[in-house]
């Protein structure tokens, strides 16, 4: 008994847990995928502090923001990548968009329909009733081998809508060329083309909306403007339970060692 009262005290001192599925419930919620543009062009300073920063900050509050909805992230630059897939784990998600920097994956282009792909792809699996994905970008696509019309077919076949956001003022604004003799950045007016147009073809192709922002402000209304249309739709939510064994073993443990001193005493008695 005292051997088996020490084997179950250390089990339970190791600190088992048992992992189970709550009941499935229903979440009002929507599925969404934000692509967010990594490209070069989004160093520009028409938007403060730059489009890439504004954009990075925004979408960090907008995670808060949308607590029953599956989020995920895909970043694009020359080619396009998945940075987390559609997750309740809003923490996990923003601080992965919190330590994204330009220069990252290749900035030397624009996929703007590769971006879009790979976004579909995220939602292909998806039963949600309304499906969406947030365009971020300054809108001039240059590279990848999906063109923005294809990947727009394909959302529209999908039944998805994509809101666009076209980051920026003009196809010039100032970027950062260095900094000065004291530290202070040096910004000179180079091209950082916009492509308004495009973008608006391919939310209008698919249902969604296109808007422009201009400034933070601006940044900040289009999100809100984006999730004030739309309509939610019931997710399960099964998620898990974690339990502490600890008290499974060294409850019984603790008895086995007092059954065992009663024992002793009273029953196996040792005489000389």
């Amino acid at each position: 008994m005292r051997t088996v009262a020490v084997a179950m005290m250390v089990v339970g001192l190791m600190g088992p847990q048992s992992i189970h599925a709550k009941d499935r419930t229903d979440v009002e919620g929507i599925d969404i995928v934000v692509a967010m543009d990594l490209s070069g062009s989004m160093e520009a300073a028409d938007v403060a502090p730059n489009r890439f920063l504004a954009s990075k900050a925004v979408v960090g509050q907008f995670i808060v923001r949308r607590p029953n909805d599956r989020i995920g992230a895909v970043i694009f630059g020359r080619e396009a990548y998945t940075l987390l897939p559609l997750t309740t784990d809003h923490e996990t998600l923003r601080n992965m968009v919190s330590e994204l920097e330009l220069g990252m994956i290749d900035g030397r282009g624009t996929a703007i329909g590769n971006a879009l792909g790979v976004s579909l792809n995220r939602l292909r699996s998806s039963h949600a009733k309304t499906k969406i994905v947030i365009l971020l970008t300054d809108g001039n696509s240059n590279s990848g081998n999906v063109s923005p019309d294809q990947a727009a077919d394909f959302a529209k076949t999908m039944h998805v809508k994509v809101y666009t956001i076209l980051m920026g003022q003009s196809d010039e604004a100032p970027q950062q060329q260095g900094t000065d003799l004291f530290g202070n950045p040096i910004f000179r007016r180079a091209p950082s083309p916009i492509n308004p147009e495009l973008l608006r073809n391919m939310a209008t192709h698919t249902g969604g909306e296109a808007y422009r922002a201009t400034d933070r402000n601006g940044l900040e209304q289009s999100f809100h403007s984006i999730l004030d249309r739309l309509e939610r739709s019931q997710i399960e939510d099964a998620g898990r339970v974690y339990g502490e064994l600890f008290p499974a073993f060294v409850g019984p443990a603790l008895i086995l060692l007092l059954l065992e001193l009663i024992l002793a005493v009273f029953v196996f008695r040792r005489f000389p």
